[in-house]
Formats: C-alpha cells, sequence, structure tokens
C-alpha cells in the first residue's frame, strides 16, 4: 500500500477547505472519508493516524473539490440517508429531506388508522424513498412508483 496523509490530517484539511461553503464542514468532511474508505465514521475517528493510500487520498481530494465547487454533498457521495435507509442519490433526482419523513409518518399513521388501505402511489418518486420506506414498514402493502427521468 502506498500511504497518503492520516485520517486526521484529511480531517483537519476537510474542514478548513469546507468552512467556506458548509455550514457543517467537519461533519461533511467525516461524511466524505467514510464514503471514500468504507470505514465507519467511529473507526475513522478512533484512528486519526492511520494512514489513507493514495488513491483514498485522491478521491477525498476530488469530493473536496465537488463541494467547494457547490455541488451537494449528496451527489458527491452518491447515497443519502432517509428514514433509516440509504439510498442511491445522482443529479437526475431530488435529495430526501429530513422534511419528507414527516410525510412518511403521515402516511404510515393513515394506514395504521385503515389496516385495509394495501396500496399506496409514489408519483414523481426520484430516488423512490419515500414508496421504499413505506413498503418496508408496511407488511402486505403494494406499493406502485413512478418516475418520468431515467434515474
Amino acid at each position: 500500500m502506498n500511504a497518503g496523509i492520516s485520517i486526521g490530517k484529511a480531517l483537519q484539511q476537510g474542514r478548513l477547505r469546507l468552512a467556506a461553503c458548509s455550514e457543517t464542514p467537519g461533519l461533511d468532511a467525516q461524511r466524505l472519508l467514510v464514503s471514500v474508505t468504507g470505514r465507519p465514521r467511529a473507526w475513522l475517528l478512533s484512528h486519526l493516524e492511520a494512514a489513507l493510500d493514495r488513491q483514498q487520498e485522491q478521491s477525498f481530494r476530488q469530493g473536496l473539490e465537488r463541494l467547494l465547487e457547490g455541488e451537494a454533498l449528496a451527489y458527491v457521495l452518491g447515497e443519502w440517508p432517509f428514514y433509516g435507509r440509504d439510498f442511491a442519490i445522482s443529479p437526475h433526482v431530488l435529495i430526501p429531506r429530513p422534511e419528507t419523513e414527516l410525510l412518511v409518518e403521515a402516511a404510515l399513521d393513515y394506514l395504521r388508522v385503515h389496516p385495509s388501505r394495501r396500496l399506496a402511489a409514489d408519483i414523481g418518486a426520484g430516488s423512490g424513498c419515500i414508496g421504499v420506506s413505506l413498503a418496508a414498514e408496511v407488511p402486505g402493502l403494494i406499493v406502485v412508483a413512478t418516475e418520468i427521468s431515467p434515474v
């Protein structure tokens, strides 16, 4: 393995560089490094002295550049969490927002009150996060999801 900079140094550089364009530069740098290394955040934070390999370092720097150019973190990572699950994300779909989880909660509340309802439609599904979340939470629910964009 061709060793690069340490995890701690990468996180420090990332935090400093992203401070100009992010409200959460430290967290963004951590999430990018999690994606690049495939290691959990807790592992990274407890192994700050460990070295990235050259490919990881290059991928991290490229991700930072994309963020500094204004690209959303979700698009750089290629995935985003929603309702406890990670969803593939591309610029062809909207990034799932925490507020949208309230829509899932409202639908789940409705389905609890009306247990005979076994069909849901997700029109303009994008990443599919709403339909998939409903189907995962309600066994036997049939979800029809449609999307016009070639995702």
